[in-house]
Order: C-alpha cells, then sequence, then structure tokens
C-alpha cells in the first residue's frame, strides 16, 4: 500500500518531483525511525543488531543472519504513511 501511494503520489509531481518525494520521504522516515526507536528504548538494540550484521557479513560475506530478521521482531511499528505525508509537504514546500 505505501508503494501505490508513494507512486500515485509521484504520478502527480511527474519523474522530477517523484525524485525528490522519495528522497524527502527517505529521510522523514529516517528522522521519524530514530525518534520511535529512542522513544521506545529500541535504539541501543537496533545499533547492536547492526553491528552484529556488519560482522557477520566480515565473515560469511552477504549473506542473511537469521538471529537479526523482522519475523517475530519486537521493535517498535512505524506506519509509512507518515512519512510519505512528511516528504509530500516537504515537496510542496520547497518546489
Amino acid at each position: 500500500g505505501d508503494v501505490k501511494l508513494l507512486a500515485a503520489i509521484g504520478a502527480w509531481f511527474g519523474p522530477v518531483g517523484a525524485f525528490w518525494l522519495a528522497l524527502y520521504t527517505g529521510v522523514a522516515g529516517g528522522v521519524m525511525a530514530i525518534v520511535v526507536a529512542l522513544g521506545s528504548g529500541y535504539f541501543r538494540r537496533a545499533l547492536s543488531d547492526v553491528s552484529l550484521l556488519v560482522m557477520h557479513w566480515r565473515v560469511a560475506g552477504l549473506r542473511p543472519l537469521s538471529e537479526v530478521s523482522l519475523e517475530g521482531s519486537d521493535g517498535p511499528r512505524l506506519a509509512y504513511a507518515l512519512p510519505i505525508f512528511a516528504g509530500l509537504v516537504a515537496t510542496l514546500w520547497l518546489r
């Protein structure tokens, strides 16, 4: 659903506008994800998981690590419609 929403809004803006929309949406999503992780106390665990994954990649190559996956994760959730809306507002404002 989120990809369809982004594609529909991007079709309204055209190719260049869709690029900026995706860029602003990604930045907004990253900022919101950090805020949600900090607010829920999950940030330290997320950094630990990223460190574990990078060490695994250095040793075993770019292979999946089953201990670090989204399946069964107890991490906080973020509805991505919120970052898409923030990206839309930024695109309209800076256009």
